[in-house]
Formats: structure tokens, sequence, C-alpha cells
């Protein structure tokens, strides 16, 4: 697990040790329950091989992601709300041990199933069928009885206090993880921003503004769109100018494109507003700034 290079490889390392040091385990998956480690999983994964969004109750995306080493080995989880999955559950044949951070969140849990279970038919069988017998020989036909009939030894206890263990362990490697990352992501918004500030203080024409800002902050501050909004002169309506980006790079394609065409705009890209309209008009004929989710 040390030698994990995403957080993907650090959960199927996680169940592979997982089913070395508990070999009761038929089955072994980790639910991951927190959002930003769900996302960090999908965009260092190319395959969804090992994964699988699972539809949950509670959860703000509606879905916790299912981590396994190979399909025929998935469990699905016991909980279909996630108040039920911040409990552990421990049976002979099934353990779920959550994971919460310090503010009492549920990070993500760890499941196994075993099939090794005797039921309650299995075992009233051989206890009928040795009832005439000497006890020593009883406990040998019980005994054989298990490895016939049974399939093994079902889960106990310190099988639940390994998988605690692992879920912890897990946890720090998850912690390492996330932490790196997001730095990484700081600092590429850090470059991106140097970038942007320094490609923009060299425009010399609104029209080279206007672009930088209708395509280049939307993706610089994850924003769906921008633009700005500019008082005419006569004072009765605002105007936007429309950009667009792939006639633009034609026009400058053409043997027509003049340094006039850098400057100029046709009336078809103007586009007016009544002051009255709008939380744009709103912040003018208030005169200021206005924040609306």
């Amino acid at each position: 697990m040390m030698s994990a290079k995403s957080p993907l490889e650090c959960c199927l390392s996680l169940i592979l040790q997982c089913k070395e040091v508990i070999p009761a385990a038929s089955r072994v998956t980790v639910f991951v329950v927190d959002m930003h480690l769900q996302y960090y999983i999908a965009t260092k994964t190319k395959s969804k091989a090992n994964t699988r969004d699972i539809p949950c109750e509670g959860i703000q995306n509606g879905t916790i992601m299912g981590v396994f080493d190979k399909e025929e080995e998935f469990c699905a989880p016991f909980f279909s709300e996630i108040q039920e999955g911040m409990k552990p559950f421990n049976t002979q044949r099934l353990i779920s041990v959550p994971y919460k951070n310090e503010q009492d969140q549920l990070m993500f849990t760890m499941q196994i199933e075993c099939d090794a279970v005797i039921d309650a038919v299995t075992t009233g069988l051989q206890k009928k069928l040795t009832s005439h017998m000497s006890k020593n020989k009883q406990s040998l036909q019980l005994n054989f009885g298990r490895q016939q009939l049974g399939h093994g030894n079902p889960i106990n206890k310190q099988d639940y206090n390994l998988l605690q263990l692992a879920s912890l362990f897990g946890a720090s490697r998850f912690e390492v993880f996330i932490n790196n990352m997001v730095l990484e992501k700081k600092d590429q918004v850090i470059l991106n921003t140097i970038d942007f500030v320094k490609n923009f203080v060299r425009f010399t024409n609104l029209k080279e503004i206007l672009y930088s800002v209708k395509y280049d902050i939307p993706k610089l501050l994850g924003f769906s769109a921008a633009n700005i909004y500019i008082l005419d002169p006569s004072g009765d309506s605002l105007f936007a100018l429309q950009i667009d980006e792939d006639a633009e790079k034609r026009a400058k394609e053409s043997k027509s494109y003049s340094f006039a065409n850098e400057y100029a705009f046709d009336e078809s890209q103007i586009v007016r507003f009544p002051l009255s309209m709008g939380v744009n008009g709103f912040s003018f004929a208030t005169n200021s700034v206005n924040y609306f989710n």
C-alpha cells in the first residue's frame, strides 16, 4: 500500500491485504462516501473496471462509490441509507467497519462477506445424525460434517479487529493522497492565474479584453460564463459585445482581415439591455457590488 501511486491503487492494495490477513473473507469492498475522495479516485482512474456508483439516501450527491478487486468479489452494501452505514455491523457472515474523520463525517466503510457460514439447518442435521454415537465419535463426526457441509470457518471477533486496523491504516494513506492532490491543485491554480495575468496585461484593445473575459476567466475560476456590460454614453442602456471564438479565428485567417478589425465592432455583435433590467441593471442603479448564488 505504501507504494500505491493513486487513491484507487491504495484501495485495491488495502483490499488485497485484507484478503490475506482475513482468510474467511470471500468478498471485500471499500465504499467511498466522501465526495472529495470519490472525485480524486474518479479523476485519477482511466478505467472503471474496479469501481461502481451505488445509490444511497442521505448523501449530497446521492451515490457512494464501491471499489473492488474483481467483479465477482464485489459485495453490495448492507445499508441503503447513509445513517445505517455510519454504524459498525458484525455477524458471522458480514462485517462492515465505518471510518469517520475528526468532524464525525463518514469517509468510507470497509465491508467483507464470508461464504463460510454453517447455517442452522446444516448444524441441526449434523446433530441428528450423531445423536446415537459416543461422545468421541460425535465430536469426530461433527468436525467431519463441518468440513463437508460447511465451507470453512465463519468470521470471528479477531477478523473484526483486523478490519478496524485496516480501515485506520487506509484512512492515513487516503489523507496523504488528498493533501498532496489539494496542494497540487492549489499550485496549478496559482500557475494558471500568473499566466492569465501575464497575458491580460499585454492586451491593447477592448476586443482582446472581452475575448479573454468570456473564454479565459470561466476556465480559470470555474464559472459557466462571464461577460462585461458597458454603460451606453446616452445613459439609458447597457450593452454587451458578443464575440464568437470560431468566427474570430476564421476572420483572422482571411485575407481581408486588417488592423482595424482588432478595434472595430459590427452592430450585429452588440446586444443592448435596459438599465432597469436584471442583476446588472440593479447594480448600476444602486452603485453596488452584488453576489447571487
